[in-house]
Order: C-alpha cells, then sequence, then structure tokens
C-alpha cells in the first residue's frame, strides 16, 4: 500500500534515496541552488516535531492526546497523515515509523554515524507511548533495517 510509510529502511538507503531525489529534482529545476534533499539533523528533527512547543509532545504533555497525533504500540503502521499534523503542518511526527536523522547531534559512549551508529527519532507502531515523544532519540546501527524505522525528508543547505 503507497499510503503506508517506508520502513525496514537502512540510513544507507534513506541517504542514497535523499540523493537520488535531488538529481531528478535539480534536473527538473525544483531545487533551490545552494540546497539538496537530505535526512534532517536531529536538531532539525526536533525543532519540526516541537513545531514551537517545549513541552513533552507537539501538542502539549498530556499522554492521552497522543492517540490523536500518534501511531505507537500497535501491530502495525497506519497510512500517513491520517492523524492530526502539529503545528508546521508536519503528520506523524510522534509516531508511525521512528526516522532516522542524518547525523547525531551528540556524541555517546555508542558512538555516532562515522562509527556506524545513527540516531533515530520519533516513536513508531512497535515502540512505546515514552518513546514518541520530542526528545526521544535512540542510537541503532546504520546497517539496522528494523521494523517501524524508516525516514523523513528535508531539504538542507548544502555544506551541512
Amino acid at each position: 500500500d503507497l499510503r503506508l510509510p517506508a520502513d525496514r529502511i537502512t540510513w544507507s538507503e534513506a541517504r542514497a534515496f535523499c540523493a537520488r531525489l535531488t538529481k531528478i529534482e535539480r534536473r527538473l529545476g525544483r531545487v533551490p541552488p545552494g540546497y539538496r534533499y537530505d535526512l534532517p539533523s536531529e536538531e532539525q528533527w526536533q525543532l519540526a516535531c516541537r513545531a514551537g512547543s517545549s513541552s513533552a509532545f507537539c501538542f502539549g504533555d498530556c499522554m492521552r492526546e497522543l492517540a490523536r497525533h500518534a501511531v505507537v504500540d500497535c501491530e502495525m503502521c497506519a497510512p500517513v497523515a491520517t492523524l492530526r499534523a502539529n503545528a508546521l503542518s508536519l503528520f506523524d511526527m510522534h509516531g508511525n515509523v521512528e526516522e532516522w536523522c542524518a547525523i547525531a547531534s551528540t556524541d555517546t559512549e555508542q558512538g555516532n554515524v562515522q562509527d556506524g551508529w545513527a540516531a533515530v527519532c520519533g516513536g513508531s507502531f512497535v515502540t512505546p507511548a515514552s518513546a514518541a515523544r520530542c526528545g526521544a532519540r535512540q542510537l541503532l546501527p546504520a546497517s539496522s533495517r528494523q521494523q517501524g524505522v524508516g525516514f523523513r525528508v528535508a531539504l538542507v543547505r548544502e555544506g551541512r
């Protein structure tokens, strides 16, 4: 079903998709000079998820409201954009699939992308609701192909 989010995608496959999309869109004249498509950084992802909020979720701190915004702790994902969007009109930031980030914003004892690890943010249909908070992240092996892990494309400045 083409309405479902892509999951079981590795970090490298997500980056390769963004590179191919950039090439196609540049050829069609739809990418501004100095920009390209890529995965968002963790910081960009969190800013987009928060949409101006400083609470645990884009809609506040009430966990009961999460069901209106996210698919978490379920047996399967849902078609994209079927629940409420955040204040930036972005859908599925808190759930459906966790999303790979281009670079880790902080080093950890497990390492960063260069060490074979990359961050995923947001919750997914296979994670508990607590993993759907704006600040939730985890590091996974970049070669990981896990159920509930996908990606979001961002238009970013070159050289980032």
